[in-house]
């Protein structure tokens, strides 16, 4: 199965951001399926706000404010790198070869899955209804910070309830 063949339903995906190299954002679309947890990357730049008068991007972040796109999760992914994985199947190793840190969770392998509802400080005025946390049996522990209106505790059920997308690998 593929990017371009897989239903975005709405308890099947969520779009979240990751912190790198202490001030670098990287925007993922994870989905959710009946084995595994799968993140593409889908943005490397996410502008935030810091300070209105300092702030190249401000009247262009007020502008999509104002229209209300920050609150739709999929205005934070980038066309052309949706494109670039659309075609790879999603369950073998060629998702990695277009971004490395793509990745794939095992659903056997998660030990704990949790919801902060406190917004990570680095998304500034952007809005995010907290961070969903997902602790793998080997210890890593991957934080997603949710982008626009989601919710977290539907998000942690979705990915707890392993029967709700039997139809997919």
């Amino acid at each position: 199965m593929t990017l371009k063949d897989f239903i975005l339903t709405s308890n099947n995906h969520f779009v979240a951001s990751q912190l790198y190299k202490l001030f670098f954002k990287r925007v993922f679309l994870v989905l959710i399926t009946k084995n595994y947890i799968i993140g593409l990357v889908c943005n490397n730049c996410l502008s935030v706000e810091v300070d209105a008068e300092l702030s190249v991007t401000h009247e262009l972040d007020e502008l999509l404010i104002k229209r209300g796109s920050f609150h739709n999760p999929l205005s934070y992914l980038n066309a052309k790198m949706v494109k670039k994985v659309a075609n790879k199947y999603l369950f073998d190793r060629s998702i990695f070869a277009v971004d490395k840190v793509n990745f794939r969770i095992d659903r056997n392998d998660i030990k704990t899955v949790t919801y902060n509802i406190s917004k990570a400080t680095y998304l500034g005025n952007l809005p995010s209804n907290g961070s969903i946390y997902i602790e793998t049996i080997n210890g890593t522990i991957h934080q997603f910070d949710l982008l626009g209106e989601q919710s977290g505790k539907d998000i942690v059920q979705w990915i707890l309830t392993k029967h709700q997308a039997a139809t997919l690998n």
